[in-house]
């Protein structure tokens, strides 16, 4: 029950693994009292084994979950004694939760930022969540999933906001007419570009560069 929580970083799945660790005599049963220590140390080397391929199987780097894996035994080796058994269980599991849990984290962090950063790159251009997800060899279900975690909207939502952006500083400069505009942004037509420029601001393009120069 603790590893199938912690890979699916369930905090209140875990909790209740754990709660059920403190009505369980583990070491008790298992070690003679001459051999007690060792036994407990050999139980917790075992569980930190599991727990470590778990976490690697649930996406944490190799690298660093062995090491946090090595850090933990020499721990565990150089202490003469133990504390209540069942709380350094309990204080090794967090270790590794969070470890997973802060390396996912930066991992959605990761691949929104570079999905963001793609957008802006290629504003002018048609962009495609296939295209994102050909360009940063990323699949489409996790893009989306991480972008929206971090952002609280789809991929093609911020795709369309980033463009209307882009859209009001050329009607801004007026420079370029609507026609234009629409082509430079590749928009599939006119007629398209004004519908989602008014959609996203609540104003036509037309209405908007008046009112904006109006301002000025």
């Amino acid at each position: 029950m603790i590893l199938d929580s912690i890979s699916k970083l369930d905090r209140k799945s875990v909790k209740e693994a754990l709660r059920g660790l403190t009505h369980v005599q583990i070491i008790g049963e298992i070690f003679a009292n001459n051999n007690l220590i060792r036994g407990e140390k050999d139980t917790l080397i075992s569980f930190i084994a599991s727990l470590t391929q778990t976490v690697v199987m649930s996406g944490l780097p190799a690298k660093e979950a062995y090491e946090l894996e090595d850090s933990l035994i020499q721990a565990i080796e150089l202490r003469p004694t133990l504390p209540l058994f069942t709380e350094v269980i309990q204080e090794i599991v967090w270790i590794f939760y969070n470890q997973l849990l802060d390396h996912r984290k930066k991992a959605v962090s990761s691949i929104s930022e570079r999905t963001s950063n793609y957008i802006q790159n290629h504003i002018r251009e048609k962009i495609t969540l296939s295209g994102i997800s050909s360009a940063l060899n990323t699949p489409k279900q996790t893009l989306n999933k991480a972008f929206e975690a971090k952002y609280s909207i789809t991929i093609n939502q911020y795709i369309r906001n980033k463009k209307i952006c882009k859209a009001k500083e050329l009607l801004r400069a007026n420079i370029l007419n609507l026609e234009d505009i629409s082509k430079f942004l590749s928009f599939s037509s006119k007629s398209y570009f004004v519908q989602t420029f008014r959609q996203i601001t609540g104003f036509t393009p037309k209405n908007f560069q008046r009112k904006n120069n109006n301002t000025i």
